[in-house]
């Protein structure tokens, strides 16, 4: 929640009704340079529409359109200068942000659960037991012995992908956030190369 924006980013956070620059106008924000984008706080880019003066190279029709819609975005954002910014965190009801919030966002949706669906196995997730080893040892016993070395990498891929992401979200790092069906790509392709590395084997892991 935006108030006197000096803890705000105005080309990077999602302050503006619930959207970033970059989704307001993708070509603007390409036309500012890396390091004020990194370093612009709203409450200075605010002042005399100091933002504006950030976009750099020849302004196009689209440029001039896409500028015209973000300037009326962020005009129409309420704010309360008297009182200091809020960062509210939608991954807790109480809106503060822990790294356990964000893990248990990660670990008890979509992410386990795909990716053991697609090694075809059908069984509960780390967030069963709240304790990533507990469940690793149980589960590894429900997998042929063949196949535990190849299901050992797969818990590694997907929670080495897990912690990147947490320390993405909890270091406000947009660049590196990424999607569920991101992560479940990256953890796949992770996991074929250390295959293809070891033996280039199959994915699937089947069950004794």
């Amino acid at each position: 929640m935006v108030g006197d924006g000096r803890l705000t980013y105005f080309w990077r956070d999602r302050w503006i009704g619930g959207y970033t620059a970059e989704e307001l106008a993708p070509e603007v924000f390409a036309m500012v340079a890396t390091r004020r984008k990194n370093t612009r706080l709203v409450a200075e880019a605010l002042q005399g529409d100091a933002w504006i003066d950030d976009i750099s190279g020849a302004m196009t029709e689209e440029l001039w359109r896409q500028c015209l819609v973000l300037w009326e975005a962020v005009e129409d954002v309420e704010r309360d200068v008297s009182t200091p910014d809020r960062i509210l965190w939608k991954g807790a009801e109480s809106g503060i942000y822990s790294a356990k919030c964000t893990y248990e966002m990660l670990c008890q949706g979509s992410v386990w659960c795909r990716v053991l669906h697609s090694a075809g196995l059908r069984m509960a997730d780390p967030g069963s037991t709240g304790n990533l080893q507990r469940w690793w040892t149980e589960a590894r016993k429900r997998v042929r012995k063949f196949d535990r070395k190849r299901f050992d990498s797969m818990v590694i891929s997907t929670a080495w992908t897990i912690w990147k992401q947490r320390n993405a979200r909890a270091f406000r790092n947009n660049r590196e956030q990424k999607t569920v069906d991101q992560m479940v790509t990256q953890i796949r392709d992770d996991f074929h190369m250390w295959e293809r590395a070891r033996r280039g084997v199959r994915l699937d892991v089947a069950r004794e």
